[in-house]
């Protein structure tokens, strides 16, 4: 099996299975630097409207820009389909809790908003006639699980033609991986009540902050436990100095665990979702 260093994990998470799955260890999407701010500054006339909340303050409150100098910062012009013509995206506060994503479409001689999700855009991917946005949601107040979500669409952006294709669930804290397998490996747990873990080491007794927060009984960190035969993918791995051998996985949405520390049901019972957490890779057995 083939394993690469940190180093290289967004590139192969990426090339290697980006519409499939979501990379081990997102990054927040890269703007090109800022050079079109007279455009920018051109569209603020015309669709101050969508934007009302920035307008309204002239100063920086509790460390969010809601002037309109943040809100330049937090607009960003990409042509996305190849037209020839920017798409406008905004990816900043959205005026209540956490940030928010928009795409903004130009039809004739206005602006349509075609895509809009809470939380931070994490990449933007184009394959052939398709393309498909990375969101990360991290929640707010006493949430504590991160969910990433993959949103497809055909490179022609037609209105409301985004749809939603993959949603992966991972407990914030959550230790990541040493390193990631080039492609992901398919495995199949072989005994009854096998479990995950917030990190790569044994620990069922001591008591975690969402075992307090929710009067969960203390498990250490087993985040869930899974029957026999559940089938998932593993992302990356890490050997321990005692040698054992864990590996980074996400369990296939179908798969029904017990003992469940994961939150975010509001966001769960829209979609099936596959968790994440770790393994040891002794209770695995490998697929193909």
């Amino acid at each position: 099996m083939k394993i690469l260093s940190t180093f290289t994990i967004i590139f192969i998470a990426i090339q290697s299975y980006a519409q499939n799955s979501f990379p081990v260890l997102p990054n927040e999407y890269k703007w090109q630097p800022k050079s079109n701010r007279a455009k920018i500054l051109n569209l603020l006339t015309k669709e101050k409207e969508k934007y009302y909340y920035y307008f309204n303050k002239d100063t920086i409150e509790y460390g969010l820009d809601f002037t309109k100098n943040g809100l330049i910062q937090s607009l960003h012009l990409i042509d996305l389909n190849k037209d020839g013509i920017d798409e406008i995206i905004f990816a900043g506060q959205s005026g209540e809790e956490g940030n928010r994503v928009d795409i903004f479409k130009k039809e004739k001689t206005s602006y349509t908003r075609i895509f809009s999700e809470r939380q931070n855009l994490t990449d933007i991917i184009t394959s052939q006639d398709q393309l498909y946005l990375y969101i990360s949601d991290p929640g707010c107040c006493a949430e504590y699980s991160t969910i990433q979500k993959i949103f497809k669409t055909t490179i022609s952006l037609s209105n409301k033609s985004f749809r939603q294709t993959h949603q992966s669930q991972i407990i914030n804290g959550t230790k990541m991986p040493d390193s990631v397998f080039t492609k992901p490996l398919r495995f199949r747990v072989i005994l009854e009540d096998c479990k995950v873990r917030l990190e790569p080491k044994v620990d069922n007794n001591s008591k975690k902050f969402y075992d307090t927060m929710n009067e969960f009984k203390p498990s250490g960190n087993i985040v869930a436990v899974l029957p026999n035969r559940a089938i998932g993918n593993a992302l990356g791995y890490l050997n321990d100095e005692a040698g054992t051998n864990w590996w980074f996985v996400e369990i296939d949405e179908n798969v029904r665990p017990k003992n469940v520390k994961y939150d975010r049901t509001d966001q769960t019972e829209k979609f099936p979702t596959r968790i994440r957490g770790w393994i040891n890779s002794k209770n695995l057995r490998q697929l193909n």
